[in-house]
Parts: structure tokens; C-alpha cells; sequence
């Protein structure tokens, strides 16, 4: 099943992330936190993002598509202008509430939901699908849990000392391991195997760079035994979801 008109959709999401990234200084955004409805700089970086969006129409109609881009980002900018704290999760929100006012203008200017509606049936019906989704969500957090009790017990054995100068980030561990599982499971599915080697040795030069020359021989150990069994299960699940499909 295809879209009709998706070259629309790309222009569009192309002019919001020009304007939003590209054609926005810092200093407007600073301007913007300080002087929030009264900001001068809001107001222009909005008309550059209804301009941007009527040039990616690429025509004079239908006009109400950039009018509602351009009132909606005047919107949601301003709304985040009073909140205090930025952090990530502000960002996504407000990304993703511009993302879903361009897709959904698209879908009503082409009447594409019942394409969409179709799709998603499909998709969450589909067995290579629900096998990939699968295994995504496996390698993520179940796996974490699954490295974390194989070696509880030299975990335990080193916890101590690693404890006494420990100044990594808070569950950065974690998520390296969660984010270089995907990676594997990712380039397993695709079959791009030296892409693996490339980032068992990156990880090698960063992560015991600072183990070298046995100044703390349990601890190389300890994660080297980690890194291994998580690259194995990535690799081991990916091998079997490719088998199944």
C-alpha cells in the first residue's frame, strides 16, 4: 500500500526543520524565554515557518495548509516560552506536536486515512513485523535484566572498590548496553556483520582505555564478560528472527 502526494509530506517536514534548526539563532530562542508574547524574534521566526511551508506547497493553494502550520508553531512556541525547565523530554513534545500538525494537515489534504488506517491493520498483523518489533524490545531492558543476573556474582566481587572512585554518569552502563544491543540486533538484521566488529573494537578503545596495564584486571574482566554476552544475545536473537522469517 502507498501514499499518494508523500513528496509533499518530505517538503514540508524540510521547511519546518530549516526553520526551526537552521534559520533560528540562538539568540531568538533566548529572546523568545525572556520576553515570551512580547518577543519580536517569535513573531519572525513564525513567519518564516508559514513562508518556508506555503514555498514547500509548491502553489498558491490550498492556502489553509501553511496558515495552520504558521498559526500552530506561533502556538506551541509560545506555550513552551513559559515553561521554566527545558529538558529533553520538552523538546520531543514539542517537536512531536509540530511533526503531527504537518502529517496531519498532509492526511487531510489527501484523504489518506483510510490508507494509513489499512497499514496499520497490516502491519500489526504482519509476522515479520511483530518478529522484528519482537526483538527490538527483547535486546532493550529484558536483556539488560538477563546480563545484569549472569554476572551478579563479579559484580558483587568488585562492587566495592568500584564504588570507592566511581565518577561515571548515573546508569550510563545501562544504556550503552541498551543502545549498542540495538545497534548489533540492527546491523545482524541487515546483514552487515563488519559493522559489528567496527563496534565491539570502538568500544574496546573507549571503555577499557582507562583499564589498561592490569590497574584493575577484575574490573577489565568484569566488563569485558558483560560486553560479550551482550553482543551474543543480539547477534544470537537476530540469527533466530531471520531464521523465522
Amino acid at each position: 500500500m502507498s501514499y499518494i502526494h508523500l513528496d509533499l509530506l518530505i517538503r514540508l517536514i524540510a521547511a519546518h526543520a530549516i526553520s526551526d534548526f537552521i534559520l533560528q539563532p540562538s539568540k531568538w530562542v533566548d529572546h523568545r524565554k525572556k520576553k515570551k508574547i512580547k518577543s519580536g524574534y517569535l513573531y519572525l521566526h513564525t513567519l518564516i515557518t508559514g513562508l518556508l511551508a506555503w514555498l514547500a506547497l509548491g502553489s498558491w493553494s490550498p492556502v489553509w495548509i501553511p496558515l495552520v502550520i504558521t498559526i500552530s508553531h506561533l502556538a506551541i512556541d509560545l506555550g513552551k516560552s513559559y515553561i521554566k525547565k527545558e529538558n529533553a523530554t520538552l523538546f520531543f513534545v514539542d517537536q512531536g506536536l509540530h511533526l503531527l500538525v504537518i502529517a496531519a494537515c498532509w492526511f487531510i489534504y489527501t484523504k489518506q486515512f483510510p490508507v494509513l488506517s489499512a497499514n496499520l491493520v497490516f502491519q500489526f498483523t504482519n509476522l515479520k513485523t511483530l518478529l522484528i518489533v519482537t526483538g527490538y524490545v527483547l535486546v532493550t531492558l529484558p536483556a539488560s535484566i538477563m546480563v545484569m543476573r549472569l554476572t551478579e556474582k563479579w559484580g558483587k566481587a568488585i562492587n566495592g572498590k568500584a564504588n570507592e572512585n566511581d565518577d561515571s554518569l548515573e546508569n550510563a552502563g545501562k544504556w550503552i548496553g541498551v543502545i549498542e544491543r540495538i545497534l548489533v540486533f540492527t546491523f545482524t538484521l541487515a546483514g552487515k556483520y563488519e559493522a559489528i566488529g567496527f563496534l565491539l573494537a570502538a568500544k574496546s578503545v573507549f571503555r577499557f582505555g582507562d583499564l589498561k596495564e592490569g590497574k584493575d584486571r577484575k574490573r577489565t574482566e568484569y566488563i569485558l564478560i558483560g560486553t560479550l554476552l551482550s553482543f551474543s544475545v543480539s547477534i544470537i536473537l537476530g540469527l533466530v528472527i531471520l531464521r523465522l522469517i
